[in-house]
């Protein structure tokens, strides 16, 4: 018979959070990335979706979903700041905006 492995409070040697205990599921996961550490490399050097996409390509994404769902004059509004603002950030990655260069966008604009 077999039995559930216990419970760890950490997965891949990083603590969860608060201290809590890992769900069974991360136990045998942080077993399994125990015993084959070139997958928990992998998955370590695995890229965040957040440094595949510029701010322009979201902002487009956000004007495409928003089009049909608020008021006409309030979409043209929202383009308009928005295209100044990708215009000057769009071509930085998500990841590299921080609320330091997000508050400092309005100054730089005067």
């Amino acid at each position: 018979m077999s039995t559930l492995p216990k419970e760890s409070s950490s997965v891949n040697g990083q603590p969860l959070p608060n201290g809590h205990p890992a769900p069974n599921g991360l136990a045998q996961l942080n077993d399994v990335l125990a015993t084959y550490p070139s997958l928990a490399e992998l998955f370590r050097r695995m890229a965040d979706p957040r440094d595949q996409q510029t701010v322009g390509e979201l902002i487009g994404l956000y004007l495409e979903g928003a089009k049909g769902e608020i008021d006409p004059r309030t979409y043209e509004e929202r383009t308009r700041e928005l295209d100044r603002f990708k215009r000057d950030l769009g071509h930085c990655r998500l990841t590299e905006c921080n609320p330091h260069i997000l508050k400092q966008w309005p100054r730089s604009r005067n």
